[in-house]
């Protein structure tokens, strides 16, 4: 039985993925928006204006470990749920297996790449009037991952 074909495994996976990530936070910075945990000083994703999408190797691997996936097929999995979830088209997924606090510290810290209508970095101005809306609207300090994922994503 091939796990990414199983579409009631594949469902369980999408829903502890779902479950697992959207309490982070969703944080644009400049043409990159990030998936990360600030608390933990941990990120999850980063996905760029040009459709690329970077993964926490460390964090995904022990995700999938419960399931005996390696990275070739798991990568699979995260690309589908990515796109599916967030509606961001990925053209390119690739792993990372750095330690970033360093550079998370810089991104929070940082006025220089806020986002505003005027200064949409290469995102839909629909998106950004969504972020930035909510930002008017929550008064959470960060936007939680969950106000911009579809909760019954394609299967």
């Amino acid at each position: 039985m091939d796990i990414i074909e199983n579409k009631k495994l594949r469902k369980f996976i999408f829903n502890r993925l779902f479950d697992e990530l959207s309490d982070k936070t969703y944080y644009p910075y400049g043409g990159e928006i990030w998936v990360i945990d600030f608390a933990e000083d941990n990120w999850y994703f980063q996905y760029s204006n040009n459709g690329r999408l970077y993964y926490n190797r460390k964090y995904f691997d022990s995700f999938f470990r419960i399931f005996s996936l390696n990275q070739s097929k798991y990568q699979k999995l995260l690309k589908f749920w990515f796109e599916n979830y967030t509606e961001h088209q990925v053209n390119n997924i690739s792993r990372r297996n750095l330690d970033i606090s360093y550079y998370i510290d810089g991104i929070r810290q940082s006025e220089m790449k806020k986002w505003s209508l005027d200064d949409r970095f290469g995102f839909g101005y629909g998106h950004v009037t969504r972020y930035l809306n909510l930002k008017k609207y929550i008064s959470e300090e960060n936007i939680k991952l969950e106000y911009f994922l579809t909760e019954n994503g394609v299967f």
